[in-house]
């Protein structure tokens, strides 16, 4: 697992597309050469130029820590914190927080562009929240950037984000968590399975970049996209720090399951599994977190 920061390197590349190729900024800065030595903003009279404008990253997500918990959500707060470094970070979501729609997180602006629907339908991802979040991306044709970063999850809304690019001309960047392939969706949706398998072939196709967030996603993605779309590794990370600073536990477990207790992660097949293997006479402890 790599650190934060190393993430943020990663993403950066491929968030800086060249000009060349869209009607953009550019966003990368020249390098001083060795016959002109680098100089402060130059001064005119007694006042300071105006520094040069920091290129503008839009990120869309539907949900953000700290209000909601989980991996994309916890992968974005770091790497938006990091991106903040060399750009003007604007996040687009709903309205998690009380108060104004919009809301300062560090050095990262949030705007809420529609109120907050429930993420889930019972134990799936609720399909009208999918709609309505996607409708309100529309939104960000009047709103200012140079790039937009969408993640993949759910996959309506980069549809949504990708018409704003077109018209915009701008570039569109996707974060990949997972790739689930037809025989999931059908598992996962049912009847509506085969249409949500054909929406994901779709929309693998429409960024101009994929930061895929393992090696088996970034594969199944370019299986999916073929070369129409520039796939590359950028995978999640860990505060190094904070592990080791903590104390070590007095419980221990020879099974640990971590993540959010619904039906698709499978946690009652791992509980299953044990309940087999005691059977045979194998006894294992199994710790769960979630």
């Amino acid at each position: 697992m790599a650190s934060w920061s190393s993430i943020a390197s990663t993403v950066q590349p491929f968030i800086r597309l060249r000009a060349s190729a869209f009607a953009i900024r550019e966003v990368q800065n020249p390098r001083p050469t060795a016959s002109k030595p680098a100089e402060p903003f130059p001064i005119v009279g007694s006042r300071f130029m105006t520094p040069p404008q920091l290129p503008v990253l839009a990120i869309v997500t539907d949900s953000v820590a700290p209000w909601h918990s989980g991996g994309k959500e916890t992968r974005t707060l770091h790497y938006a914190a990091e991106l903040a470094k060399d750009f003007e970070v604007h996040l687009y979501t709903m309205k998690w927080w009380d108060g104004p729609a919009t809301l300062q997180q560090g050095d990262v602006v949030l705007h809420a562009i529609c109120r907050r629907w429930n993420l889930y339908a019972g134990q799936r991802r609720s399909i009208w929240q999918a709609f309505a979040f996607s409708v309100a991306c529309l939104r960000l044709v009047r709103a200012k950037f140079d790039v937009v970063e969408v993640d993949q999850i759910p996959i309506l809304p980069m549809i949504a984000v990708k018409a704003v690019c077109v018209v915009r001309r701008k570039p569109l960047v996707a974060t990949w968590h997972e790739v689930w392939g037809r025989d999931y969706w059908r598992e996962y949706l049912g009847w509506l399975g085969g249409g949500a398998s054909f929406a994901e072939r779709l929309v693998a196709r429409l960024p101009d970049r994929i930061i895929a967030a393992s090696e088996g996603t970034a594969a199944r993605l370019r299986d999916l996209s073929g070369t129409r779309v520039h796939v590359a590794l950028g995978v999640n990370g860990i505060d190094t720090a904070e592990i080791v600073d903590a104390p070590p536990s007095s419980t221990s477990f020879d099974l640990l399951f971590v993540g959010r207790l619904l039906e698709h992660k499978g946690v009652d097949t791992l509980i299953r599994a044990l309940a087999t293997l005691s059977e045979q006479g194998e006894t294992l402890s199994l710790g769960i977190v979630g």
